[in-house]
């Protein structure tokens, strides 16, 4: 089975989130982000073992990707909105 034949590409667990987190939101401001919604957000969700990243498009911001990331998020899974 193929599933189980394909490895991380970099391991992470000694990443801090936090600061993944905070360094994204400072970018933010820089480029004269102000609005919470659209600011990138981590939601720890239950089931830690998966997760999700939520990528807007050109054009667009997290405030568009809010109603996908509730979706996810209800369903338990761990959710992050980057900003690109």
């Amino acid at each position: 089975m193929i599933k189980n034949k394909i490895k991380p590409f970099v391991d992470l667990t000694d990443i801090d989130l936090q600061e993944i987190v905070l360094l994204d939101i400072k970018r933010a401001f820089s480029e004269g982000i102000r609005e919470e919604v659209s600011m990138p957000a981590f939601y720890e969700g239950k089931k830690n073992d998966v997760g999700a990243l939520i990528i807007h498009d050109l054009g667009s911001s997290p405030k568009n990707m809010q109603l996908y990331n509730k979706y996810i998020y209800n369903l338990g899974y761990t959710t992050y909105i980057s900003r690109i």
